[in-house]
């Protein structure tokens, strides 16, 4: 009997030491769950398909890319009633943000539709996009880029498609003689909102090789647009001044000039993206002759001019607003050019650039 308190006093302690314990441990896991959790990008894709996998995979990398994480969902049919409820629904408290909802619905064997919103703003932007040959590699690639776009129009605060409250009137208009609306691909405005453009300024340096261990080298600046897959560009540069000839004769090269193009992309994966074009420039080039043989008289400065094509491969990464761009091609100059000096005994080539030209530029630009 003397024991008892002696036992129960050691129970009570072994209570309150195990209690503490499982105090400590649910602080710990609140202070982990106190985590800022990422924004989200929700998905939800129909009907289940190796091909909506695939895109997926390469959608989450994107997006992971930019600091967001990909919620999926699947369903046997997506509705235009699925898009407007989870429109309305309110925000969990304590739940990671949302910053875009996509619907992507390839039930359809030759068109499939691109549904998005923005939460905050309460829009509602509705693509429908013709399928060559149901949800290939192409049509991946095609969705890839219009969903990438508005998101990027999003996050830098620019309105996409329609308000929540015109896309309701026009499901209440198309919904009045129900079986020939449904079935007709042009159901409303929400259908043929053109896709968001982009556009993007850049500055960098380039180089181009002139042939015989000569380089033109200098810094550019250009100013690009996105529409659709294809993409629009003008640039301008000047090249620092380089000599050629020998030792004799020569002349220094001061060149500017001026270029536009046209480009698509071929590859995305992530924020990286390969992309090919063509493209035509002209340059003005300020020549200064220059002699040192005693025998020869040097003329004055003169300005000549040429046209030229390119064609360039292009692979770009995106940060952000920010994508740096490396880019490698060549310059064709279709008018043959060639420097040439008067001497005692005739005339002799001094220098004769190459009529096509190895170039490469490196390009950091920012989306307005």
């Amino acid at each position: 009997m003397p024991r008892l308190p002696v036992t129960l006093a050691a129970s009570a302690l072994l209570v309150l030491l195990w209690s503490r314990a499982s105090l400590a441990a649910e602080a710990d896991v609140d202070v982990d769950a106190g985590a800022e959790p990422r924004d989200q990008v929700a998905l939800t894709s129909a009907p289940a398909s190796d091909a909506l996998a695939s895109f997926e995979t390469a959608l989450a990398d994107s997006l992971a890319a930019r600091g967001l994480t990909l919620v999926r969902a699947r369903k046997d049919h997506i509705t235009s009633d699925d898009v407007v409820a989870l429109a309305d629904a309110p925000p969990t408290p304590g739940a990671p943000r949302v910053v875009a909802r996509v619907w992507l619905d390839v039930a359809a064997a030759h068109e499939l539709t691109l549904s998005m919103t923005d939460g905050a703003r309460r829009r509602v932007f509705v693509r429908r996009m013709p399928l060559q040959h149901g949800f290939d590699a192409v049509a991946r690639e095609s969705v890839l880029f219009v969903v990438e776009s508005s998101l990027e129009a999003m996050l830098a605060g620019q309105d996409i498609g329609v308000s929540r409250e015109d896309y309701r009137r026009d499901l209440e208009a198309t919904r009045a003689p129900a079986p020939a609306v449904v079935e007709a691909p042009a159901a409303g405005p929400a259908a043929v909102t053109p896709s968001p453009t982009i556009a993007i300024a850049g500055i960098g340096y380039g180089a181009t090789a002139l042939g015989a261990g000569v380089a033109a080298h200098g810094p550019h600046v250009a100013l690009e647009y996105w529409s659709h897959r294809l993409r629009l560009g003008a640039g301008f540069h000047a090249d620092v001044p380089v000599r050629v000839g020998d030792a004799g004769a020569g002349a220094r090269l001061s060149t500017a000039g001026a270029r536009l193009s046209v480009a698509a992309r071929l590859l995305s994966h992530g924020g990286l993206a390969l992309i090919a074009g063509g493209g035509a420039g002209y340059d003005a080039t300020r020549v200064q002759p220059s002699v040192t043989a005693a025998e020869l008289l040097p003329t004055a400065t003169f300005w000549a001019g040429g046209a030229s094509l390119r064609g360039f491969v292009e692979l770009d990464g995106s940060v952000g607003r920010f994508v740096l761009a490396l880019a490698a091609g060549a310059d064709v100059h279709p008018i043959a050019e060639r420097y040439l000096v008067n001497d005692a005994s005739g005339t002799r080539e001094v220098f004769v650039p190459l009529r096509v030209r190895p170039t490469a530029t490196l390009t950091l630009g920012i989306r307005l």
